[in-house]
């Protein structure tokens, strides 16, 4: 993609942010056609909403490339959070298991050793409130996931838990995590 294009769907993303208008797929000239332009419309989104970057939303699925989006400042909460409805319409949650690197590990000839790296992180239960600013969010993917990249993977905000140094021998399986809307549970899990 050329920058001009970058420029005009990075434009049309935040409009959407700005007034929850649902968008349909992406004229083709405007198509991220990989990851790497996903990358360059997230990056002017980011650009444009003028926040701090606090995260990386990182997913890995086996056999696929590993992708990743910024975490805007506004988009980031601590539970308990009271999340904006109008951030996040579609009130539909991912449960994960979320990482904070405690100290740096800088570059060095030598490989970081599992054991190095798990001892530089916590952890806590956390919860991707996901939501597209695209109208049908499965066949803007079916059709091609660097849309859906683009609009940082569908992101509407994150929530993160207590973080825990003990991360490695703690049961998150146990760990209940709930969303409510006006006294209504709608997420119990």
């Amino acid at each position: 993609m050329d920058q001009a294009a970058v420029d005009e769907v990075a434009k049309i993303f935040m409009r959407a942010r700005q007034t929850g208008e649902r968008l349909d797929p992406l004229p083709m000239r405007l198509k991220p056609r990989n990851f790497t332009d996903s990358c360059a419309v997230m990056a002017a989104v980011d650009r444009l909403a003028g926040e701090p970057i606090v995260g990386t939303k990182i997913a890995a699925k086996p056999g696929a490339e590993v992708v990743y989006a910024t975490l805007q400042a506004s988009r980031v909460f601590t539970s308990p959070a009271r999340i904006p409805l109008a951030m996040v319409p579609s009130k539909y949650m991912e449960c994960e298991i979320s990482f904070r690197l405690m100290r740096d590990l800088p570059p060095r000839d030598a490989a970081y050793s599992d054991r190095e790296v798990f001892d530089s992180l916590e952890a806590c239960a956390a919860f991707e409130a996901v939501d597209s600013r695209f109208r049908d969010l499965k066949s803007t993917m079916d059709n091609t996931p660097y849309e859906f990249y683009a609009d940082h993977i569908a992101n509407g905000a994150m929530v993160f838990g207590a973080f825990r140094k003990d991360w490695q021998k703690f049961d998150f399986s146990k760990t209940r995590v709930s969303m409510t809307q006006g006294g209504r549970t709608v997420i119990d899990r």
